[in-house]
């Protein structure tokens, strides 16, 4: 009697070179899965360092930007100071003085409106010399009017005295023979770079004013530099990366 030999039917193996087995399926998998992982943590460490970028490179390009203005003025014997955080440049009361309720004259006019024209065009060259870093780190430049709390005989009282100002300083930079080309600045949403406000004695540098050394450190001409806050769109692409780590 002759044995049959019964060979088990090969689903796997050498002579199919189409099979795979499941652990090479598993493997596949894993590869695609680690693949997908790396790039969403690539595309996540992108965003957080770009958004760490803005934050602190921005910090960094402020301060820098105002010590050069600060020193560039220093050589033309004006004097400017850096405050709250390296944010604002303060034009104190000695450089550039208002007469009494008007926003138009100043005390040595003609010698103090020459610092104006100096502090403008410097302005200018220094923002104009890296337009780039400009637009991508500042969003707002103010040029804030400031008075004491005395009160005023100027029609719209202090607060309306202190705005005069500052638009009546900002149209003294606008003009042909100093800096005009303030007014082109932008920021990087392309809006105008440059806005002019007044606060009147709302924000003083000396709560008390019973001096007149107390007073005069409150009358001034501030320029504030605000950073630009991250973007709807970039937050929004952070979170989702962050989302789909989490989910992964």
């Amino acid at each position: 009697m002759r044995s049959v030999s019964r060979r088990p039917k090969r689903l796997f193996g050498a002579d199919n070179p189409y099979a795979l087995s499941f652990a090479d399926v598993l493997a596949a998998l894993l590869l695609i899965f680690i693949i997908a992982l790396a790039a969403t943590m690539i595309s996540f460490i992108e965003t957080k360092e770009n958004l760490v970028e803005i934050a602190a490179g921005g910090e960094q390009y402020r301060a820098e930007l105002l010590r050069t203005i600060q020193e560039a003025l220093a050589n033309e014997h004006i004097h400017v100071e850096i405050t709250e955080n390296n944010s604002v440049l303060r034009i104190p009361d000695e450089e550039v003085s208002f007469q009494s309720n008007r926003p138009d004259m100043l005390l040595d006019h003609s010698v103090m409106v020459k610092r104006l024209e100096v502090i403008g065009r410097q302005l200018f060259e220094i923002l104009h010399a890296n337009p780039d870093r400009t637009s991508k780190y500042l969003d707002t430049v103010f040029v804030e009017g400031h008075t004491d709390s005395l009160p005023t005989d100027f029609r719209q009282g202090n607060w309306g005295l202190s705005a005069a100002r500052a638009i009546w300083v900002w149209n003294q930079w606008l003009s042909d023979s100093v800096a005009p080309g303030l007014s082109e600045l932008t920021n990087i949403d392309g809006k105008p770079l440059f806005s002019v406000s007044g606060y009147g004695s709302t924000r003083r540098v000396s709560e008390s004013e019973l001096t007149h050394e107390e007073r005069t450190m409150n009358r001034r001409i501030d320029i504030r530099f605000t950073l630009r806050a991250l973007s709807k769109d970039e937050l929004e692409r952070f979170e989702e990366d962050i989302e789909t780590i989490i989910e992964e």
